[in-house]
């Protein structure tokens, strides 16, 4: 009698760092609907099977297997027994052979998989299948599947005791060494999926967008075939350094590994703009690729529908203070604030309790040095008397800004045709009132322009049927509108920096005097071909390509793009160790 294959997708929406990640859209629809699609190009498997957890929060993916037709069985028992869940799959459906694969693994290869079952079908003896590496000394890139024969499948659960050992497919084996299969088949795979090493599996919001990505480009140009090719992903992998930057930082959680707790507060509204927010998502992720942390970020203002923001765990708040916050600070165990200003009612809180949360202060006055453990500061100057006085826990420099990943550094080019306009969240300046009058008479005839319209923003005042101004109300991604321009006309703030990290040649000047007078003349003589002291100035240097500080601008850059790394590093090292 033939044996039976069950392919067993593990898959719970209780993600630590990205919460139901298996129904975010990859190309349209669901990720875990291309994992079955994958399985269902498989030889050999017998049956497919969702395996998750009965309670409720996991209802969705439950509805989804149905909606789909797709077997699916609801673990009863701890939720984070996985072991437990998918042996409990293997003995309802009277698995000879198990094929187990993560849910959060879009790009396991059906080729691979088919050979490696074959191997145990056509040999009694042989446990698992072991993959080769290839001459490159590089591992193989699949990752998000194993195969066990059921008789080593049972002597793996007998002995798996401990709870990191019940979390963790096949931990005793891989990890521990508690059991020996009879038989290993290895298998020499090509070449081609040894040739780099790379992520592909989909932990965090950098690991989404990397994938997102790749599925977009397979929709855009493979000619209607269904199945993304991994070979073609290693290919482009090879060929554009961008896409494969997208999550080349994120850590791989080690078995033993917990999540540290870590809350974020910030807020949003009309007179703060949404500068505080979006730094706080740069800081957010980069204490999920780094740190494998547990973030959520409390947000203070009326909600936002915020693409960016949808991928990280966050709470709307009308106020911090009460149970809520109380609540928060017992669970968490480093506390980011990155407010306009400090509540009082919040400075008691902390202060009363008696938590040992870590508390880390993001761009704040100097009255609240004493009350923060750690004082980050995204700037490269700081009043030389600060630092004199708590230099201990002052963290700034070029490469302390906090900043959403964005496109490639780029060349600054001869001929500027095309501009984008960042006013600010708010437009505090009111530059909408005149500004774009100045921009069509000053930059002439041959140079298109896209007004960033920000969401607290009144519209800019556009002569009627003027065509050589765009206006792009509260776009969902506008770090991609950066690396589309040519050049970036910003006021003095986040989105200047954001440019600059892109390497675009960005102009400004202070419009509402964000900084510090000592400030904005040392940020003058590190790029004085790109910071003016007014409007006029600044758009005279675009109309006039002036641009000398080239080499000055890529240091810069490369200096700014080290942010995220060091400021999880710093809570690493001074909190975490």
């Amino acid at each position: 009698m033939a044996e039976k294959v069950v392919a067993i997708v593990g898959a719970r929406l209780n993600s630590s760092r990205l919460p139901k990640k298996h129904l975010l859209p990859l190309a349209g629809r669901p990720l875990i609907s291309h994992i079955f699609e994958r399985l269902d190009n498989v030889k050999g498997i017998s049956q497919s099977v969702l395996a998750t957890t009965s309670d409720g929060y996991n209802l969705p993916i439950r509805d989804w297997a149905k909606e789909e037709g797709r077997d699916c069985f609801a673990f009863s028992g701890d939720v984070n027994d996985l072991v437990g869940r998918v042996d409990a799959v293997t003995q309802a459906y009277k698995a000879d052979i198990i094929l187990y694969v993560c849910g959060d693994c879009p790009l396991i290869e059906p080729e691979t998989i088919s050979r490696m079952l074959e191997a145990v079908i056509t040999d009694d003896e042989v446990d698992i299948v072991q993959l080769l590496s290839g001459d490159s000394g590089f591992k193989n890139i699949h990752e998000g599947f194993d195969i066990y024969r059921k008789r080593f499948w049972d002597e793996m659960v007998a002995v798996a005791h401990e709870p990191f050992e019940r979390e963790h497919i096949g931990a005793v084996y891989h990890h521990l060494k508690k059991v020996e299969p009879r038989k290993i088949a290895k298998l020499k795979e090509p070449e081609v999926f040894s040739s780099l090493e790379h992520r592909v599996s989909v932990d965090t919001p950098s690991d989404y967008r990397f994938m997102r990505e790749v599925y977009e480009r397979w929709s855009r140009n493979s000619d209607g075939h269904k199945i993304v090719d991994l070979t073609w992903v290693i290919e482009e992998l090879g060929r554009d350094k961008e896409l494969a930057s997208i999550n080349v930082d994120v850590r791989q959680k080690k078995i033993r590994d917990t999540s540290v707790a870590i809350t974020i507060l910030t807020e949003v509204g009309q007179e703060v703009g949404l500068g505080h927010l979006m730094r706080s998502l740069a800081a957010a992720g980069a204490l999920q690729d780094y740190l494998s942390a547990k973030v959520e970020i409390i947000i203070r203002g009326e909600p936002l529908d915020l693409d960016e923001l949808a991928l990280v765990p966050h709470v709307w708040v009308d106020d911090f203070t009460g149970e809520f916050l109380e609540q928060k600070i017992k669970e968490t165990e480093v506390f980011i604030f990155d407010l306009k200003k400090m509540p009082d009612d919040v400075v008691e809180h902390f202060k009363q309790s008696e938590s040992s949360c870590k508390t880390i202060g993001i761009d704040f006055d100097a009255q609240f040095d004493d009350f923060f453990d750690l004082v980050w500061i995204p700037s490269f100057y700081v009043d030389p008397a600060r630092i004199s006085r708590y230099a201990a826990k002052i963290c700034y420099g070029w490469d302390s800004y906090l900043l959403r990943r964005v496109g490639a550094s780029q060349s600054i080019v001869a001929d500027v045709q095309s501009l984008l306009v960042l006013t600010g969240g708010s437009d505090t300046a009111e530059l909408g009132s005149y500004l774009p009058e100045r921009l069509l008479s000053q930059l002439g005839s041959d140079i298109q322009h896209t007004w960033l319209k920000g969401a607290y923003a009144s519209a800019p005042e556009v002569p009627e049927k003027e065509k050589r101004i765009d206006v792009v109300e509260a776009p969902a991604d506008v770090l991609k509108l950066i690396t589309e321009h040519d050049a970036i006309f910003s006021v003095y703030g986040v989105s200047f920096f954001e440019a600059i990290y892109a390497g675009k040649p960005a102009y400004t000047f202070d419009a509402v005097g964000a900084a510090l007078p000592e400030e904005w003349e040392a940020l003058k003589e590190h790029l004085p071909d790109f910071v003016f002291d007014s409007a006029e100035e600044a758009l005279a240097a675009i109309a006039t390509k002036k641009s000398n500080s080239i080499e000055a601008l890529k240091s810069v850059t490369n200096e700014i793009r080290k942010g995220a790394q060091r400021f999880a590093s710093e809570i690493q090292n001074r909190f975490l160790s």
